[in-house]
């Protein structure tokens, strides 16, 4: 067991890597993933006025979504399986 547990680390830092050097504003999802929580954006005083805050949470939107196919089309057909049994699969994936 521990040999799979390895494999899965040394995965998860693979991702962690790729996402990090390749995705836009790969950090905030590298954050996300090393963390298992969500990347916390301050918010400016005026909204109105900061577009790049809204550019950047629209991409870190969309990285989420790649970062979800990535790890789904690396996943075997029997993990597929088991993920999608689970109770909040679907909540996870709409949350997206």
């Amino acid at each position: 067991m521990t040999h799979h547990h390895e494999m899965i680390d040394e995965t998860v830092k693979a991702i962690a890597d790729y996402v990090g050097q390749q995705y836009t504003h790969g950090g905030d999802i590298q954050y996300m993933k090393e963390n298992l929580n969500k990347y916390i954006f301050v918010q400016p005083e005026n909204l109105d006025d900061d577009n790049d805050y809204w550019k950047r949470r629209g991409i870190y939107s969309n990285n989420k979504m790649k970062l979800f196919s990535l790890i789904w089309g690396q996943s075997t057909k029997t993990t597929q399986s088991k993920l999608q049994t689970h109770q909040d699969f679907q909540e996870y994936k709409n949350s997206l």
